[in-house]
């Protein structure tokens, strides 16, 4: 061990300077933002977002952000340019952020996520069947002090609010959105909502990029989610008949980032020279590869068995998750989520992954336990999630029917909590040591191998795309006011 007796250099002063930053273009496909060459920008300098939905009959009670998605659901994909050149992409952002979203704690998403970016999990709640009244003695025991106990995945209260006053409902059976998370017809009275740009960039996770070394235009481009029901917004179940009469429509003048520029006054000139003379400044970062494949439905149940394909030949993969969407008329079971599920087969199913022609797993995870463990791992924060709503394990009975009892009966914009059973079945596989280092693969593709001996009747009608997540490492150089990706 060395001591070392002269102290390392560290900024001694600082200032932030906010702007606020307006698109150079915006249309109904999407916008473009161009950053100023000045200063570090902060990854958390956060983009505001509106929309509004056209008022038709039936939907007088306005319409709601995906509860599992929130704010992101509006964007479709979003990328990173410098000099016209693109740096980070994400594709699919409302669902990659959902399977981030629920590794958020439970506080996090209680007092800063929600408010800040809509979206609600009040459904996972208490574990009480019914929410009885206050002035009752059933009251203690419906908030949790009886069989079975507290509350499943989130903290909570046994209330959820009113969706037509925003004040806390007693009884249960007619919660929703709050009143000031409604999407209405007027930009006015319409909500916005804020994310931070390192949710929408893979390449700003913890990094501050610093805009004062680079000479060539920086900007983040964003393209919208697809105009309709279950992508943008949802609609209460009582308006179910009027969800595919709804539009809805990006409102330009609440677009705009709050841009936080750093600035170091008496390490400038020497930041500069580092950058600008003296061989650069290499940033390491993790890019998000999407890629999707169509799993057919398998009408009246039987096997099923899938070897898919992942062409990544050449990359640093550090992991994969896979989403399970349903993607045909079923997915309107899970309206307060939208298109942004992960529906796990009722009656089970194994995973496997070959890389370089060799199983990563000496034999194939058929349990739950064992494939949530594993998904845990990719991220290194467990998924705060309750379980009934990860599988169906004591759900599901000899016949393949659902019991739901490990949900609670309690509704939420009109839909009850038993619907949400199975709904969030996201499976991963860490690749990366415990350095960080990803698994370099061979021209050979990766293969995720899916079986079930047993599908269920029920299951074998439902169409799903398989949505893959792939982390890949890459290495971007910043030399002489120009931007490289190396790697």
């Amino acid at each position: 061990m060395v001591l070392r007796t002269k102290t390392y250099e560290r900024p001694e002063d600082q200032d932030v300077n906010t702007d606020l930053l307006y698109p150079v273009n915006f249309n109904t496909k999407g916008a473009k933002f161009v950053f100023d060459k000045k200063g570090v920008l902060d990854s958390n300098s956060q983009i505001n977002l509106r929309q509004t939905c056209s008022q038709v009959a039936g939907n007088e009670s306005g319409c709601y952000l995906p509860t599992s998605t929130g704010a992101l659901a509006m964007i479709k994909r979003a990328f990173l340019t410098i000099g016209g050149k693109r740096v980070s992409n994400l594709e699919s952002v409302g669902h990659y952020s959902t399977w981030k979203r629920l590794h958020w704690s439970n506080e996090y998403r209680q007092g800063i996520a929600n408010p800040k970016q809509g979206g609600d999990d009040v459904f996972v709640g208490s574990a009480s069947r019914a929410i009885a009244d206050q002035t009752t003695g059933a009251f203690v025991r419906s908030r949790g002090f009886a069989a079975p106990f507290g509350a499943l995945g989130r903290v909570s209260s046994s209330f959820a609010t009113l969706s037509t006053t925003g004040v806390q409902s007693a009884d249960g059976t007619n919660t929703g959105t709050a009143a000031h998370q409604i999407i209405t017809s007027e930009s006015a009275t319409s909500p916005d909502f804020v994310v931070g740009l390192s949710q929408l960039i893979p390449f700003l996770i913890g990094i501050q990029l610093p805009l004062f070394a680079i000479r060539e235009e920086v900007a983040l481009h964003l393209e919208w989610a697809d105009d309709g029901f279950g992508h943008r917004f949802c609609v209460p179940q009582t308006n179910q008949g009027q969800r595919n009469n709804i539009k809805s429509t990006m409102v330009r003048e609440a677009c705009y980032i709050m841009a936080d520029y750093l600035f170091f006054p008496n390490q400038m000139d020497v930041l500069m020279d580092e950058m600008m003379t003296k061989g650069g400044y290499d940033i390491p970062y993790d890019e998000i590869q999407v890629q999707e494949s169509t799993e057919p439905a398998l009408v009246g149940g039987g096997a099923l068995s899938n070897d898919i394909q992942l062409p990544l030949g050449g990359k640093k993969v550090k992991s994969v998750v896979l989403q399970q969407q349903i993607t045909d008329g079923n997915n309107l079971a899970y309206t307060n989520i939208g298109r942004y599920n992960s529906v796990g087969l009722r009656l089970g199913s194994s995973m496997n992954l070959t890389v370089d022609s060799k199983p990563f797993y000496s034999k194939a995870l058929s349990n739950n336990s064992l494939k949530l463990c594993e998904a845990n791992q990719v991220e290194g924060v467990p998924l705060q999630l309750c379980d009934y709503r990860y599988s169906w394990k004591n759900q599901v009975d000899a016949n393949g029917g659902v019991d739901k009892f490990g949900l609670s009966d309690r509704t939420f914009n009109g839909y009850s909590n038993t619907n949400e059973a199975g709904t969030m079945n996201w499976v991963g596989v860490k690749l990366q040591n415990s350095l960080g280092e990803g698994i370099r693969v061979s021209n050979l593709p990766m293969i995720w191998n899916r079986k079930s001996s047993n599908v269920a009747a029920d299951d074998g009608g439902d169409q799903r795309t398989l949505r893959f997540f792939v982390k890949t490492h890459r290495m971007l150089n910043i030399s002489r006011g120009i931007a490289t990706v190396i790697e």
